[in-house]
């Protein structure tokens, strides 16, 4: 799986695995080890290339993306910031802007539209929630992990 997905980011940036290989140092015997034995690489590396090929470690890892749709069809990619190397990408081609209506019903001129939206939305966080938490978990095991294997050696 992991390797999968690692060698479509290879194609789609015009690189070989070999050149990500020499240009993060590692070794050949662990590359093969993912692709051989659907190992996933360590925490460390997982966070190097993720920074590498500027994607999240979820995407690296082939997590579920956090999506809310509107049935409109304005084209917005979103990403809340955990920092970059940690994004968790809301990802879709219909997404909602709810900062000005935040801000509606801060001044207090929330029109029935905005409820309208806000209600919409509502129905669905439950899900995104449930899969930016089953996302958080697998972050801080694979980093639980990495910190038992720093703690043996």
């Amino acid at each position: 799986m992991f390797y999968d997905i690692f060698e479509r980011l290879c194609q789609e940036n015009g690189i070989t695995p070999s050149q990500v290989r020499n240009d993060l140092n590692i070794s050949q015997s662990t590359m093969a080890s993912w692709k051989s034995r659907g190992l996933t690489p360590s925490a460390k590396t997982l966070n190097e290339m993720a920074g590498y090929f500027d994607v999240s470690i979820g995407d690296l890892l082939g997590e579920p993306q956090l999506a809310l749709y509107e049935d409109d069809d304005s084209e917005i990619q979103k990403s809340v910031q955990v920092p970059k190397k940690y994004s968790i990408r809301i990802d879709t081609s219909k997404t909602v802007d709810l900062a000005p209506i935040f801000k509606r019903a801060d001044n207090g001129t929330l029109t029935d539209e905005d409820r309208k939206i806000l209600e919409e939305q509502r129905k669905k966080l439950p899900e995104a929630m449930e899969r930016f938490a089953a996302t958080w978990k697998k972050i801080d095991d694979i980093l639980s992990r990495e910190d038992t294997d720093n703690a043996e050696t």
